[in-house]
């Protein structure tokens, strides 16, 4: 247990080292002369920090004769098929060409880093030195190109992989995608599922006589969600259309369209008739994924609205598509006679795979590569388009022309630049992050496309600390991030915006500058609308959780009031309410350490570090303290005492004491985000326009490339569940089909080719 601390302490301080090697190793390292420290024979086991909020990547390492001959990797809590990536294509890699200097796995890049760390703590415990094993790939001018082509797709994600199939339908064309990560299916693959309404193979695989989704009500619903902010008083007025919901026969009153002093289209707002298509089209695209690609589906949920199911999470358990898998990760399991949640995400990447090899197979002439990321867009004087494309980070460069082509790249999540730019501040992601605004940058520098709500709010409902720490510490205090998780999403806490970990002051034009104000009800629950989880994009993403440091001293011996724990990535166990937390200033010292807490002996320090103005943080708490006087006497359901987030009465119980001697403690938070919704703008066939709203001959956009289209630029992503999942995969079967119909129109040439 002592090594396997001190290996993992090892590799914490090793990870940021790896990572600056990782994305700029164009250099060779090391001592040039290709002479190496020699390494003992042997099989080493070392540790590497990657993803797992838990675990690390137990990695086995064998050297003989001064060369690494194997490499494979035991227990770990990776994402199965993110790591099959980095087992696939990384591990040979290393072992080929005898160095770690080798690239990262486009969409695996914290996997290849944690099994990167472990190979080189490995080569550092055999008596080597790790920096003479890190000598760069060569690159490269080679130019490779291909032509002839109908229909060329960018992402293979879901909205990629969609768009592939349905075009590669249509036997006479010739179709190739692109895909910049080590695998097919992208976010998708480890996504939950997509809306589907009313499918009717649903319907049949879970025995239902009828609609399982009112179509108008949802419709309805989403309209009021993407309308500007109205008063609450003018909300209460508002004329309602009651609806029956089918999957729960409850009664819901919903207000009617047109009543908000605006009718679609209005500024910021979504494409209307875009909407509608999704919906009504949504269904299709899972009956045809099912039927004609062997999809299967769980049965119908919901997430923040009780009276919609439209999510048809990817994949029963009890079903496995005749893969014969077998896992080698030490962490397989049953539980409670259903499959890990590690074998449904295997299952989901298999069924992706599968659909695009049988779409592939159509035509002698259909191609794909993987690890292949577009650059540039080239339209050529007969109307053609070529990308061109690094393949590996550029050891070779490929042209690949064809007539149309279909960007779903997956919106920019994991461009940091445009981040900044939209949004004001570098949100923090859990996401694949080889979304990173490719097709977006492409489409508007190289084709002239505009954009539609590209500052629109990212999908967002999580929030946790704001530095995530992935693995134990070796002398940390065993609790710590359990119970500084639970203390920051404490209902009882006053929760404001903050610029402490973001760049702008202000990131959504038009709103509420929140930093040192509230932006959320903090006892609302994960999954509500209301919640610090969903609703801290209001707040740019960055938020702080304010205490009086009496009131610390208080928990110290006496325990939280409250119980929290995020929706995802809880790190352990919660707090118990009531329970002394003996060790708290051991755990808040700890936060200190990864920056994920600030202390200061005033009000006023404290702000200032925080990054928002003192003065509007007096004044928050001031008001807030009112409402817990307020709430005094109070039924604990009444929400009367907070009139700007209904806070219940039962939770406003905690004062921050102005002056406090004692000083100050801020936990800071972040929401973590799994995508954008924004994007380039398009029509209902899914064809890119230009800035003068004309179509882009040839070009398409679909998933969350052209999410903007679906929602309204200063409101939060919808909450009836999985609308950008179904978003993706409709828009890209939808556009591959139209993509189709185009390609196969094109004007012939002088030879009578088209």
């Amino acid at each position: 247990m002592l090594k396997l601390q001190n290996q993992v302490k090892k590799a914490l301080l090793l990870s940021a080292a790896a990572l600056l090697a990782f994305t700029a190793c164009s250099r060779p390292s090391g001592d040039g002369s290709g002479r190496r420290t020699r390494v003992k024979d042997g099989r080493f086991i070392t540790y590497g920090i990657g993803n797992s909020v838990h675990t690390p990547i137990t990695v086995a390492t064998t050297f003989v004769n001064n060369t690494i001959v194997d490499i494979s990797i035991g227990a770990n809590r990776e994402t199965p098929p993110i790591l099959d990536t980095v087992k696939k294509l990384m591990l040979p890699r290393i072992v080929g060409s005898q160095s770690t200097g080798v690239d990262a796995i486009s969409g695996a890049t914290l996997s290849s880093l944690g099994v990167r760390t472990a190979v080189e703590a490995a080569i550092e415990e055999a008596g080597g030195k790790a920096a003479e094993w890190r000598t760069a790939p060569p690159r490269s001018d080679k130019k490779v190109v291909l032509s002839g082509y109908d229909v060329i797709v960018v992402g293979l994600g879901g909205s990629g992989t969609t768009a592939y199939l349905k075009a590669a339908e249509n036997a006479n064309l010739k179709v190739f995608g692109i895909e910049a990560a080590g695998k097919t299916g992208g976010t998708s693959a480890q996504a939950g599922g997509p809306m589907a309404v009313n499918s009717s193979f649903i319907k049949t695989l879970y025995g239902f006589s009828g609609d399982y989704v009112d179509r108008d009500a949802l419709l309805q619903q989403w309209y009021a969600d993407m309308q500007a902010e109205v008063p609450a008083a003018q909300r209460a007025g508002l004329e309602r259309t009651r609806f029956t919901a089918p999957n729960n026969n409850r009664s819901y009153d919903l207000p009617k369209i047109g009543q908000y002093g605006t009718t679609p289209p209005y500024e910021g707002g979504p494409k209307w008739e875009i909407i509608k298509k999704l919906i009504d089209e949504s269904g299709q695209t899972v009956t045809w994924l099912g039927r004609d690609y062997q999809f299967n589906f769980e049965r119908p949920s919901g997430l923040s609205f009780p009276m919609f199911t439209p999510v048809t999470n990817y994949g029963r358990a009890a079903w496995i598509p005749g893969t014969g898998y077998q896992s080698d990760n030490f962490d397989m399991e049953f539980i409670g006679g259903t499959m890990s949640a590690e074998f449904n995400n295997r299952h989901k990447a298999v069924m992706f795979a599968n659909a695009v090899e049988k779409a592939k197979a159509r035509n002698k002439d259909n191609d794909y590569m993987l690890e292949l990321r577009a650059r540039k867009l080239h339209r050529l004087e007969d109307g053609r388009i070529t990308v061109e494309a690094d393949y590996r980070n550029g050891t070779a460069t490929y042209m690949i022309t064809g007539k149309a082509v279909i960007l779903g790249t997956g919106g920019y999540i994991g461009n940091r630049d445009m981040k900044l730019q939209y949004f004001g501040g570098n949100l923090r992601e859990d996401a694949v992050l080889t979304s990173r605004g490719d097709g977006i940058t492409m489409a508007m520098s190289d084709m002239n496309a505009a954009p539609y709500n590209i500052d629109t709010p990212g999908m967002v409902h999580e929030s946790n600390i704001l530095n995530i720490v992935r693995t134990p510490v070796s002398g940390d205090p065993g609790n710590w991030k359990p119970t500084l998780t639970s203390l920051l999403l404490k209902p009882d806490n006053i929760i404001v915006g903050m610029n402490k970990g973001n760049s702008g002051a202000n990131p959504y034009s038009g709103l509420p500058d929140l930093r040192g104000r509230r932006f959320a009800n903090e006892a609302a629950g994960g999954l509500s609308m209301e919640s610090v989880a969903f609703m801290n994009w209001k707040a740019g993403g960055f938020f702080a959780a304010i205490f009086d440091n009496d009131e610390i001293a208080r928990m110290k011996s006496a325990g939280a009031k409250f119980t929290a724990a995020p929706l995802f990535h809880g790190q352990g166990a919660p707090i118990g309410a009531n329970t002394a937390i003996a060790d708290i200033d051991d755990i808040l010292a700890m936060g200190e350490r990864h920056g994920n807490v600030v202390r200061m002996d005033t009000l006023e320090k404290l702000a200032v570090e925080l990054g928002i103005p003192s003065s509007v943080l007096m004044e928050e708490i001031t008001k807030y303290n009112g409402y817990v006087d307020a709430a005094a006497g109070l039924p604990g359901n009444s929400t009367s005492a907070d009139p700007e987030y209904a806070k219940a009465a039962n939770s406003l119980t905690t004062k921050v004491k102005l002056g406090c001697a004692s000083g100050y403690t801020a936990i800071l938070g972040a929401g973590y985000y799994y995508g954008t919704t924004a994007g380039v703008d398009v029509d209902d066939q899914l064809r890119v326009l230009d800035a003068d709203r004309r179509v882009i001959p040839g070009l398409y956009a679909v998933g969350q490339d052209s999410a903007g289209v679906l929602f309204h630029a200063q409101k939060a992503y919808v909450g009836y569940g999985a609308a950008a999942q179904g978003w993706a995969i409709t828009s890209g079967r939808l556009a591959g089909q139209y993509a189709a119909e185009y390609a196969a129109g094109f004007p012939s040439d002088s030879t009578g080719r088209r």
